[in-house]
């Protein structure tokens, strides 16, 4: 009995030893460990302050040093987190001397994982009266609304005077964001720093009238009616009873115009492609800005009426094009308007007298100083959508200048990190050396981008040809010696195309004639790299394509007859023979995990891309 006893008393003893050093180990000897490190750096930060008496505050302030500073100057060994291997963090860990009643008084803070000091080593909370973002009118007076409190933990209730404010760089006169900086101290001086966001706004409507005079419209070459809106480039026509008229400064597409019966703008391919394909590519927030079902002049055109500014037809569409009528109010003295577009042909809205005839506008293309014509609608011409904007839209930044236009706020900026597909038509990308465009987010989370310029080994572009031009030459990346497969398998050698996902793409087949929404046949491949279609949004010749002419996806049956993008935009179709060798501009789709890495979406900074 006794041996039984004596036994469980060494296991009770044994547990209780166990028990005990776990205790230590685990509770007791990181609480010692940190706190013999937590003397030792007060000690060093002395010494540091010692040896530099320079630094010494005056009455009234205080100096820190912070534990790399002292790492650096080998006053310490390297602290680590107790139990651990992992360093303590050198920059938030400090030590602080101030001077108060002509004594110098020294506080240590060190941050070790879960281990702090119980020192105050945060600024006080500083709470405003009023919004963290006050937007103004242009000329407007900014109003300081002040400061409700000022709390620390250590000091208390804190006085508000002693808090400064900077608003030096509000300038109410001027279109922008600026901020208002609000810093303050403690006892210990460890500080916080709160700003307020004031906006400097104007109506797009006010600045409209100011700058063509309270004529309502701009005239002749003006540089200052440019407009950032779902990152694509604007110009501003000018004011009306509906809204606002903004037209792209530059063709986004090449659509065929056929038009209903009776020459009808209602229901014509362009109509289909404006108000279903290009509309739908706008973000939510941009169409909130657009006035809804506008009005757009339609008048059929004689030539010999072609001066005329007054407009009698008006049909409702939510996106239209320019109209003759809009065109000759723009002209100045000299027949001069912003709104041509040089060697390049783009559509205008009204139809011709003639049937399956409609107005272009080709300023200096082959016709020096004739600025319409009238076209057959099969043709595939430059489109540069319009739309109405609503009165109240306001600018928030910019002067209006090509290089820094009007902004509206309608597209929020990106963060790092952010998924590409969260992103908006229009915005620029960089991958493989190459810049892209985002044409559209796919359904399934992949990115649709068309490449703004085209493929280049060397600095000069990469041209490749059907194998004959007499014969029918349909798009087929599964046929060798094809353009398809070449651009398929081949183009890999001139692009990277890991951040590309394997996608389904259609190929339009028609008849004859490439016409939107006429295909005679689709056919679908699974393929990373494609060429574009020419009714695909900035499939049009980019700002780095230079002067060279590319494939497009779009196929005939008729022998012989390709589609090229011409060099000066126009889309080359029919018997090109002429034509038998073409650059290669990238269409495909990022992978719906792409993040952005840094950038701001623009043609000069696009984002970089990580997964």
């Amino acid at each position: 009995m006794k041996k039984k006893k004596l036994k469980i008393s060494l296991i009770v003893i044994g547990v209780v030893l166990i028990l005990g050093g776990l205790f230590y180990y685990f509770f007791l000897g990181p609480k010692f460990s940190f706190e013999k490190q937590e003397k030792d750096l007060l000690e060093a930060g002395k010494l540091y302050f010692e040896r530099n008496s320079y630094l010494m505050p005056a009455e009234g302030n205080a100096r820190s040093v912070d534990l790399e500073t002292l790492y650096d100057q080998s006053y310490l060994d390297t602290f680590y987190i107790p139990n651990s291997k992992k360093i303590c963090n050198s920059k938030t860990s400090f030590v602080t001397v101030r001077k108060k009643d002509d004594a110098y008084q020294y506080a240590v803070y060190l941050s070790c994982g879960k281990y702090e000091s119980k020192q105050d080593h945060l600024g006080p909370k500083i709470t405003l009266n009023g919004e963290m973002t006050v937007t103004l009118s242009k000329g407007e007076e900014y109003k300081e609304e002040g400061i409700k409190q000022v709390q620390d933990d250590y000091d208390g209730t804190m006085k508000i005077e002693n808090v400064d404010i900077d608003s030096s760089k509000v300038d109410s006169n001027k279109i922008g964001t600026y901020e208002v900086v609000y810093t303050a101290y403690d006892s210990w001086k460890n500080k916080t720093v709160v700003t307020r966001t004031v906006k400097v706004v104007q109506k797009l409507k006010d600045t409209v009238k100011k700058d063509t005079d309270g004529l309502g419209y701009y005239i002749g070459g003006v540089e200052n009616n440019y407009l950032t809106f779902n990152a694509m480039t604007w110009r501003i026509v000018g004011t009306s009873k509906e809204g606002i008229t903004i037209v792209m400064d530059e063709p986004v597409a090449n659509v065929d115009y056929t038009l209903a019966k009776n020459n009808e703008v209602k229901g014509s391919s362009l109509d289909q492609w404006l108000n279903d394909y290009f509309y739908s590519k706008l973000s939510n927030e941009a169409k909130k800005m657009i006035v809804k079902n506008s009005s757009w002049c339609t008048d059929k055109i004689k030539p010999e009426n072609i001066n005329t500014k007054e407009c009698k037809t008006t049909t409702k569409m939510n996106v239209g094009l320019i109209s003759i009528q809009d065109f000759n109010k723009s002209l100045d003295v000299t027949s001069y308007s912003y709104l041509g577009q040089e060697d390049i042909v783009s559509w205008m809205l009204n139809p011709s007298t003639t049937s399956q005839k409609a107005y272009t506008q080709r300023n200096d293309y082959f016709y020096l100083g004739r600025n319409y014509m009238e076209d057959n609608t099969s043709n595939l011409f430059g489109v540069c959508p319009a739309v109405k904007l609503k009165d109240d839209v306001l600018i928030i930044d910019g002067t209006g200048s090509k290089t820094d236009p009007y902004t509206l706020g309608e597209l929020p900026e990106a963060s790092r990190n952010d998924l590409l597909n969260t992103r908006a038509a229009g915005e620029y990308v960089t991958y493989s050396g190459y810049i892209f465009r985002i044409v559209e987010v796919a359904k399934d989370g992949t990115v649709h981008v068309i490449q703004d310029g085209v493929l280049g080994q060397e600095g000069n572009p990469v041209d490749i040809s059907y194998p004959s031009s007499n014969v029918i030459n349909i798009y087929n990346p599964k046929a060798k010696g094809n353009i398809g497969y070449i651009i398929a398998n081949q183009m890999t050698q001139y692009i990277k195309t890991s951040y590309f996902a394997s996608k389904n793409i259609k190929v339009p087949i028609y008849k004859k004639n490439a016409l939107y929404g006429k295909e005679d046949e689709t056919k679908t491949y699974k393929v990373k790299l494609a060429a574009p279609n020419t009714f695909d949004l900035f499939s049009v010749k980019g700002a780095s394509t230079g002067i060279v002419e590319y494939w497009y996806i779009n196929s005939s049956r008729n022998k012989g007859q390709k589609y090229i993008a011409g060099s000066n935009g126009t889309v080359y179709e029919g018997d090109t023979s002429e034509y038998n060798n073409a650059s290669v501009k990238v269409s495909a789709y990022f992978d719906k995990n792409v993040k952005i890495k840094e950038g701001n979406g623009s043609y000069t900074n696009p984002y970089k891309l990580t997964k």
